[in-house]
């Protein structure tokens, strides 16, 4: 995390790190919703074939 943040300090100008970080949180809670919506329709298929 810190060696990211580094290398954005290094290659960004003062503006884009801010713009960067929702944008890493919105990628982040999509892999979570998205993580979830398939452990539960695994989950759910189980269920039915059993």
């Amino acid at each position: 995390m810190y060696f990211i943040s580094s290398v954005v300090n290094r290659n960004a100008t003062l503006s884009e790190p801010f713009f960067l970080i929702p944008i890493g949180f919105l990628f982040a809670g999509i892999a979570i919703i998205s993580a979830i919506i398939i452990y539960v329709v695994s989950k759910f298929v189980n269920s039915n074939n059993h």
